[in-house]
């Protein structure tokens, strides 16, 4: 979205088409996410219902997972994750779109804003960000193959028993 903002200050692109295509976009993925977290429910729900908070985490959801679902919109971090537990626990689907489609706005409007007023520095602070993203990019994939490694030694384990 900040790319898009800088893209509409060089003239390129309507800053307001760019904040209503990222919103939409963000819809999609969201949809998606619901969809997984649905489709895998029973699957995730006979794990989750293993674990201790579980039931806590159900009822909350319950009871008030509408506004979750906007709250968590809002909230770096968790605003891309909260599609999934939607799904999982059958938030009421049309009010899930309304509350992303709401929630995800404002971001958008601000990071596409954020671009907009760098515009003249873009390219300065480009040469400064650019060699960070090789790093969060190498962080992930450490982190993805950790994951993976547990994973792994966990299946070994249940094998073996």
């Amino acid at each position: 979205m900040p790319y898009a903002g800088y893209l509409a200050w060089f003239g390129k692109m309507n800053w307001f088409v760019a904040v209503l295509v990222g919103t939409f976009g963000n819809l999609i993925g969201s949809i998606i996410a619901y969809a997984v977290g649905y489709a895998a429910r029973n699957t995730l729900l006979v794990k989750l219902k293993k674990n201790r908070h579980y039931t806590a985490a159900e009822s909350w959801f319950d009871r008030k997972g509408d506004i979750v679902v906007l709250v968590s919109r809002l909230l770096p971090g968790v605003r891309t994750f909260i599609s999934l537990p939607a799904g999982v626990a059958k938030s009421d689907f049309r009010k899930f779109i309304l509350f992303t489609t709401i929630g995800s706005f404002p971001w958008c409007l601000a990071l596409t804003l954020i671009g907009y007023l760098l515009g003249r520095n873009w390219e300065r602070i480009h040469s400064i960000l650019h060699p960070l993203a090789f790093v969060v990019i190498a962080l992930i994939l450490i982190w993805l193959v950790a994951k993976i490694v547990k994973y792994r030694n966990k299946l070994t384990d249940l094998s073996e028993k």
